[in-house]
Formats: structure tokens, sequence, C-alpha cells
């Protein structure tokens, strides 16, 4: 985890060091108030939920899920900016 005043660079390093670690591209959740813990797990092909409704199929794995199966790192950034509730499901995943 990373603390420190905005603009120093933290998200770039965070990155630069996931990549260098895991090979290859990052997978990243980006911290906000408008993001709520079922975004944590999972988001929605929305073509496939209008045409067919909600199913495993249309079901897209988020990237902590996708980074969890995988075994690769994931990044989420800005995490203090999101509901305590988002910050206590973290402790959970």
């Amino acid at each position: 985890m990373s603390v420190g005043e905005p603009g120093t660079a933290k998200s770039m390093l965070s990155e630069l060091f996931a990549a260098a670690i895991d090979g290859g591209p990052t997978l990243a959740v980006q911290g906000s108030s408008g993001v709520v813990e079922d975004h944590l797990r999972y988001g929605w092909n929305c073509a496939l939920l209008v045409a067919e409704g909600p199913s495993a199929r249309t079901m897209v794995p988020s990237p902590l899920v996708t980074a969890m199966r995988e075994g690769r790192f994931a990044r989420i950034d800005e995490l203090t900016h999101c509901a305590p509730e988002v910050q206590d499901a973290m402790i959970l995943l």
C-alpha cells in the first residue's frame, strides 16, 4: 500500500512493480465513491444482458477475481475513495 501526497507517482510505481513481477499488463480496479462491493466481484456484458437476461454467461469477472483465478497481481487505485463497506470487503476477499 502506498500512501502520500497527490501527484507523487504512487499509482505509476505500483503499476510498474506489478508489471515487472507479473510479467505483463496489470489488472486494476479504480476506486471511487461509486464503487460498490459487487464491482469487486463481477460486472455485466450489457449487450448479452439485454439480449438474454441475467445469467452466468452475462457476468464478467472483475480484475480482482481474474487475478485470483490466474494467480496474478491486481491493483486497487484510490481504495480510500471507496465506501467503508467496500474497504471492509477487501479484507474478506
